[in-house]
């Protein structure tokens, strides 16, 4: 993914929507963002246009690029790949594989995807007492 894909499909899109919709349900929103090379460039500019609009978040140079055991998205990532990966028959073609993903993000369990979200204070202390350093979530 290049920058340019990152800002028209994802921020301009998906996140921009997922954005608008948390803000309106939950009232405040981070959005978080680390390092990737596609999240420069262009989608600097953008993010900046996005802050002069409530935007509030850690854009990179702020959240860890390195550093999954402080994003949760990476949890759920896990939950799906294996949900995935347990099929039978296993997807054998990129439609059997996009359709399969879409059927079993629909099926991921909310408590457990809140449940990991909960444990984010203990993840950060636990980060912060290793001074950055890796923790085993």
């Amino acid at each position: 993914m290049d920058a340019e894909f990152y800002l028209k499909e994802i921020m301009d899109k998906e996140m921009f929507n997922f954005w608008m919709e948390a803000m309106e349900d939950c009232g405040h929103v981070f959005v978080m963002e680390d390092g990737a090379p596609c999240h420069m460039g262009v989608a600097s500019m953008r993010r900046k246009q996005l802050m002069e609009d409530g935007w509030e978040g850690w854009g990179p140079g702020t959240w860890p690029s390195n550093s999954p055991d402080l994003n949760p998205i990476e949890n759920v990532w896990r939950m799906l790949k294996c949900a995935v990966r347990k099929r039978q028959p296993p997807p054998r073609t990129e439609k059997e594989l996009a359709d399969a993903l879409l059927e079993e993000w629909e099926k991921l369990d909310m408590d457990k995807i809140n449940g990991i979200i909960l444990t984010m204070p203990n993840r950060l202390a636990e980060v912060k007492q290793v001074k950055g350093g890796s923790i085993p979530y």
